[in-house]
């Protein structure tokens, strides 16, 4: 009977092996657990250390502009105003950044929407509004997506602020690879930047917008506007990057 008693010291030795590995598989897929855990939670801080970052810099400088306004005693009441406006809508869109879902541009458009609609009303500018409800745009992380907003942000200031318009119109669409975003207003007008110039030169003037070019160049955006008086357009293409353009033909195919 000696085969028996080998064949069943093989079989204890096979079920404690494969209890061993299962052992170390679970032990390794729980490892793997945790340090996918603590890089999202990672994350999140990284993100939360930047939209803290971003609001004591957007914040910071439009109440340090009022205090400045104040203390000068030379400033209209109406543009101490203004300043402090521009701190508290900076102040709401830095709170709605923590929930932006990366690449969200429909949702973003709505809430910026939501967020400004005291000063539409307030300014007299119609608002025309022709945004397709989109999925996110993997594409866009959410360091993308927070650049996208002080881009829209900082130009429909410069509408509200400057361009003594009556209309504005606002569209989202898809075009194959390339989703655009277009804002177009009837006001005066201005000379619009050439573009290379604008992102090479830091010091001329214009730094509004440079600060957009820059953002739109850093995520990987075309910015550009056209101006005469009656018609300026600014139009942002997002576009998805050559890599993933490939992989989606790949699955297409």
């Amino acid at each position: 009977m000696w085969w028996l008693a080998l064949g069943l010291g093989c079989a204890a030795g096979l079920w404690l092996l494969m209890r061993h590995l299962q052992s170390k598989e679970q032990a390794l897929r729980e490892s793997y657990q945790r340090l996918e855990r603590l890089a999202r939670e990672q994350a999140r801080s990284a993100e939360r250390t930047r939209i803290l970052r971003d609001m004591h810099d957007s914040v910071g400088a439009h109440l340090s502009a009022a205090i400045r306004q104040v203390q000068s005693g030379q400033s209209s009441q109406q543009a101490v105003l203004e300043s402090l406006q521009e701190s508290m809508d900076q102040l709401k869109l830095s709170i709605d950044a923590f929930n932006l879902i990366p690449g969200d541009v429909s949702t973003l458009l709505a809430n910026m929407r939501y967020r400004l609609a005291p000063r539409f009303a307030a300014s007299d500018l119609q608002l025309h509004w022709d945004v397709a409800q989109m999925e996110p745009l993997p594409f866009l992380d959410s360091t993308a997506t927070r650049h996208l907003q002080f881009v829209l942000y900082e130009a429909l200031s410069n509408v509200f602020q400057h361009s003594q318009a009556t209309r504005l119109d606002i569209s989202l669409t898809a075009q194959g690879d390339e989703t655009w975003l277009t804002l177009t207003d009837n006001g005066v007008g201005f000379a619009a930047p050439d573009m290379a110039e604008l992102l090479k030169n830091d010091i001329m003037s214009g730094k509004g917008l440079r600060s957009m070019a820059l953002r739109a160049q850093s995520m990987g955006a075309q910015l550009q506007w056209h101006s005469q008086p009656g018609r300026t357009s600014l139009q942002l293409c997002l576009k998805r990057p050559p890599h993933e353009r490939r992989a989606k033909a790949r699955v297409a195919g």
